[in-house]
């Protein structure tokens, strides 16, 4: 009767051995692949670590590039600003240069005035102009008279007289050259009445 329990007591006690050397292999399998488990675990967060350090340092790089390209969009549109301004004034220079040279630039001196004089008298009106040019004087009046124009620029002052002496007239539209100062002189021929007159100068430059 002992043999055969011996038996059976060896083959579960090989049984168990069995058992026993697999769970070890197994565990040993596991705790390996724990183990490599860990490591890669920890290599990840090493480059989780290292790729964080990264975007932060490029969103910090990205935060100042962007701050200097506001900067420096900033600066252009300034600059760009002023060009535009400078352009725009050596356009209008340029413009206005070209304006004197052909004589496109005109200046009101009078509108409609009335001037009264008496028998045998004459007025004179100084104008100061700019540059030198030409004016357009437009005149009416009651009674004969003559108009003088003159400049200080010239050495005996007057050097045009409309109409030519000794005559007079009732009114007319002369173009005259000047330079500054302009000298318009009006005189009433008549030796018994007054004259009204009424006249309109632009200066044209």
């Amino acid at each position: 009767m002992s043999e055969p329990e011996d038996e059976s007591f060896w083959d579960k006690y090989d049984v168990v051995k069995i058992l026993l050397i697999v769970f070890l292999v197994a565990s040993f399998l596991l705790n390996g692949y724990s183990y490599f488990k860990i490591v890669e675990l920890g290599q990840l967060k090493v480059n989780y670590m290292v790729l964080y350090n990264r975007t932060i340092t490029i969103e910090q790089y990205y935060n100042e590039s962007n701050l200097r390209y506001l900067e420096l969009r900033g600066e252009y549109e300034y600059i760009s600003s002023n060009y535009n301004e400078l352009v725009k004034r050596y356009t209008d220079l340029v413009n206005n240069h070209d304006d004197i040279l052909n004589y496109r630039l005109s200046l009101q001196l009078e509108t409609n005035k009335s001037l009264t004089l008496p028998p045998l008298s004459n007025t004179t009106i100084v104008y100061e102009v700019p540059f030198s040019g030409y004016i357009e004087v437009s005149f009416s009046a009651t009674s004969d008279v003559y108009l003088w124009i003159g400049s200080s620029s010239v050495e005996n002052i007057y050097y045009s007289r409309y109409p030519p002496f000794p005559q007079t007239s009732y009114g007319a539209n002369i173009t005259v050259p000047v330079m500054s100062d302009v000298y318009v002189n009006f005189g009433n021929g008549s030796e018994f009445s007054e004259a009204e007159v009424l006249f309109s100068i632009k200066f044209v430059y």
